[in-house]
């Protein structure tokens, strides 16, 4: 029977877990985040709240990295981006989707984010180590080996190997500090506090909710949208493009009407415009009929024409006023021979007499 182990302890016939793959959209529905894929200690909750304010305002992020086997997408790189995008509200992420096993997406794991993303701790470092030492097969390699697929120090490999027996952490160590020796348990370094299976039933719990928050959103959809989001998803599975989905007739008949109002209201101001234009246009029409007569000496001629009938309009208004002020004086002259005071006064309009009394 040959042997489909290579030697380097991946089966044979899988793909290479650090190539790159297809790049495409996965809904964060259809990813899992279980399965031991985290290589970190656990989350920073303060980095996902600022990658996810910076999601919100329009970063763009890396894709993060999943491995399909064919029926699940799993997270290897990317769990900060991924809670982000997911607190951000988004249903859907860029991603790198590489084909293999959960294996294949842990071996990947245990060396993300060794050289770009956020740092990792020491005690990242340490637990991605583990995970190698710790199984069967893994720790089979040498210490250089898996220091160069975690990312770390062979001496860090070299120093806790020797704790490790037949893949499982000795949880007892000898230590000697101050002068005196004694047991130590070292079975939770490197391991977070909680317990497994309540920090599993939390993220499920977690998940769930979100599920709901998505579902309620998409509930209040229009039916075009939701119609959209179908084949989607139906293309997503399928893996082949969606097709266009034109919209409900009532949503195009508003768009029409919306489209008609525009056009309406930008052949009112055109109409404006051609109006100012023709009123200038009749304002000139004088100085065009000059100008063809004589050129702009004919214009200058027209121009001092009507300057000079302006004048004599104003000499002649401003002799008018001279005379009525002169007739006024005249009268109140009259007036005060009379011995008005004051008081109502009626004056013949054709004459100029003063009449006294209330009529002429």
């Amino acid at each position: 029977m040959p042997n489909d182990r290579r030697r380097d302890g991946r089966t044979r016939g899988l793909a290479d877990p650090h190539e790159a793959g297809s790049m495409t959209t996965v809904a964060l529905s259809d990813i899992s985040i279980d399965g031991g894929t985290q290589s970190r200690v656990g989350l920073d909750e303060q980095v996902v709240a600022e990658y996810a304010a910076a999601i919100r305002d329009g970063a763009d992020f890396p894709p993060v990295v999943l491995f399909f086997d064919g029926t699940v997408y799993r997270l290897a790189d990317g769990f900060h981006r991924f809670h982000a995008y997911r607190h951000a509200g988004a249903v859907e992420i860029e991603a790198d989707v590489r084909q293999g096993t959960t294996r294949d997406a842990i071996l990947f794991s245990v060396g993300a984010n060794a050289s770009h993303g956020l740092r990792r701790t020491n005690d990242d470092k340490r637990k991605a180590v583990l995970i190698l030492l710790k199984d069967p097969e893994w720790s089979a390699w040498s210490d250089r080996e898996i220091a160069r697929r975690a990312g770390v120090g062979h001496n860090l490999v070299s120093s806790l190997r020797p704790s490790v027996i037949g893949g499982q952490i000795d949880a007892k160590r000898t230590v000697t500090r101050g002068g005196t020796t004694y047991q130590q348990d070292t079975a939770k370094i490197g391991v977070p506090a909680e317990d497994k299976a309540a920090k599993r039933e939390a993220r499920a719990a977690q998940q769930a909710e979100h599920d709901r928050e998505r579902d309620e959103v998409a509930a209040k959809l229009p039916a075009s949208i939701q119609e959209a989001e179908s084949y989607r998803k139906a293309a997503i599975e399928g893996r082949k493009p969606a097709p266009a989905v034109a919209p409900a007739p009532e949503d195009r008949i508003a768009e029409l009407e919306a489209e008609v109002a525009e056009l309406r209201e930008a052949a009112a101001a055109f109409e404006a415009d051609v109006a100012e234009r023709d009123a200038r246009l009749a304002r000139l029409e004088p100085m065009r009929v000059q100008f063809e007569q004589g050129g702009v000496d004919k214009v200058i001629e027209g121009k001092d024409e009507q300057i000079r009938v302006l004048r004599i309009q104003v000499e002649k208004e401003s002799a008018d006023k001279v005379s009525y002020k002169r007739s006024l004086d005249w009268a109140m002259g009259e007036l005060r021979k009379r011995g008005w005071t004051g008081g109502d006064v009626v004056i013949d309009a054709k004459t100029g007499s003063i009449i006294n009394g209330a009529a002429a």
